[in-house]
């Protein structure tokens, strides 16, 4: 009887050694984008963003525009956004600047884009920014329970 016990909870802990091995490989992300923050990442919460895409299917690329404004809550002279290494930054620009920055003034740091500040910006300031990029993003593994684009087309051949 115990021999008989013993049997059934082995063979549960290997469906379920199984199930979880399995879930894991589903739950795999396209980016490294999530999870917990840089310092730098923590001392502001966004107030506003508003994230303009344009699909370009035939290339399957995207050109977008991210405006950003967000309150800062300690001493910040490096704004870090996450950004997918497929992705390319072409301009950055603050309101009330003339310039744009160049290559000087940000860097990437794996996915994620260092925007230096010039100066520290303090607690209960606002910081506003706009960040022009383009590429090819990264398609889902295993739509739609994996984030990503796809390129599907319909029967007729357009594009979903």
């Amino acid at each position: 009887m115990k021999t008989k016990f013993y049997i059934q909870i082995i063979g549960i802990l290997i469906l379920a050694t199984a199930f979880l091995h399995a879930q894991r490989k589903l739950g795999a992300r396209p980016t490294d984008s999530g999870g917990v923050l840089l310092a730098e990442q923590a001392a502001y919460d966004v107030r506003y963003q508003e994230l303009s895409v344009k699909v370009l299917p035939e290339q399957k690329a995207i050109q977008a525009t991210l405006e950003l404004s967000v309150d800062i809550l300690t001493p910040l002279e490096w704004l870090v956004l996450d950004l997918d290494t497929a992705l390319t930054v072409d301009e950055i620009t603050f309101p009330g600047f003339d310039k744009k920055l160049h290559r000087a003034f940000f860097e990437r740091r794996g996915n994620r884009i260092w925007i230096h500040l010039h100066y520290s910006r303090q607690p209960g300031s606002e910081l506003k920014t706009t960040i022009r990029y383009h590429g090819q993003p990264k398609e889902a593994p295993a739509p739609p329970c994996v984030g990503g684009f796809t390129w599907s087309k319909v029967d007729s051949g357009d594009h979903c």
